[in-house]
């Protein structure tokens, strides 16, 4: 695949993305913004965008996968080294140093950063890790969801992300799972929990 002026950077990640995104989505000033942003990133090549469709909601949310190939952590802690310091970019930057056998355990993670119009500061994104693998036993899912926690109370301390996550697990229907969690640095919400195979209302109250 080709376009011009795309090369195997974030930036040209997203030279092959305008082409099919339609302007009512992302207008000429949000792409000459997102732009900015990404010209920032960690020079792994994979973006993606996460658009509202809501009328008037026109926030973007940008998403970089870093895996453990072709010395992407390296990259990814090189690009943390001026973030502000918190539990998240701690959880990186350990992560692409392999502290504590983390690599063994994740091989990839997903990044997720607002696009503001604040000029030159790094910021620290948010990080989504896998939990339930497809085709795992149960035996496995109930470790890997341990594990999970355990992340959770590392990225968000005080325990009120591990009582989310942990309430989800309990609630879950048998054929459903937990794709992701993620820790949403500097927001309020503090973590998001991303479902597989569960119908809208079989949870009720969590």
């Amino acid at each position: 695949m080709h376009s011009e002026g795309a090369a195997l950077s974030p930036v040209g990640c997203l030279a092959l993305l305008w082409p099919g995104c339609d302007p009512a989505l992302v207008d000429p000033a949000a792409r000459q913004r997102i732009e900015r942003v990404v010209a920032g990133f960690s020079s792994v090549p994979r973006i993606a965008l996460e658009l509202r469709l809501a009328d008037g909601d026109r926030r973007i949310d940008l998403h970089q996968r870093i895996t453990r190939a072709y010395g992407e952590p390296a990259l990814l802690a090189a690009h943390l080294a001026d973030a502000p310091d918190d539990p998240v970019r701690t959880f990186l930057i350990d992560w692409a140093d392999d502290t504590d056998g983390l690599a063994g355990a994740i091989e990839q993670v997903f990044l997720e950063w607002d696009v503001t119009d604040a000029p030159g500061a790094v910021a620290t994104p948010a990080v989504f890790l896998p939990v339930d693998l497809r085709r795992d036993p149960a035996s496995a899912r109930r470790s890997r969801r341990a594990w999970a926690l355990d992340l959770i109370d590392r990225l968000q301390p005080g325990g009120a992300g591990r009582r989310a996550v942990e309430a989800l697990c309990n609630a879950l229907p048998p054929d459903g799972s937990i794709s992701h969690v993620g820790a949403m640095s500097g927001r309020a919400a503090g973590v998001r929990i991303n479902l597989r195979a569960v119908q809208r209302g079989t949870l009720g109250v969590v």
